[in-house]
């Protein structure tokens, strides 16, 4: 949950402030959630002792807020607004985010869609080093690009 939002949350930031972005990275992110997902989400959420997520560092309500929020974002028609360099990541086992990551991949222009193999939703916790070396390349790239044109 927390990456999709954070996600989100870049993705709407770049779309608001595009001066103020010089390079954007997505992981697993979303276009439009899926409402199913969403709705299970939530009740799962719903059901949870609030004790349960404290212990996760977030407070319920909160979270519950969070979630009606993404549930009714739809980038669908921005995407092709976004003007930095992009890269999207996904682990190749976040299956349903991988559609979403080929969708925002398509839709940036420009984007690099990188699968991180083994890797599931926290893909920056199951492989770190994976997610660290492309994101490493990714940057760098993107700072020699901007020396060269500048």
């Amino acid at each position: 949950m927390r990456a999709v939002a954070g996600a989100m949350i870049a993705l709407q930031f770049a779309l608001d402030h595009p001066a103020r972005v010089r390079s954007l990275t997505l992981a697993a992110g979303q276009v439009k959630p899926p409402r199913a997902l969403m709705a299970v989400q939530g009740a799962v959420f719903r059901l949870l002792p609030a004790k349960v997520l404290e212990k996760q560092g977030a407070r319920k309500n909160v979270m519950l807020s969070v979630l009606r929020a993404v549930s009714r974002a739809d980038f669908s028609d921005r995407l092709d607004e976004v003007s930095s360099p992009t890269l999207v990541l996904c682990g190749e086992k976040d299956r349903p985010n991988l559609p979403a990551a080929r969708a925002l991949a398509t839709g940036i222009r420009g984007a690099e869609l990188r699968i991180i193999p083994g890797a599931g939703h926290q893909s920056h916790m199951q492989a770190p080093e994976a997610f660290a070396t492309l994101l490493g390349e990714f940057l760098t790239r993107v700072s020699a690009q901007e020396v060269d044109n500048g």
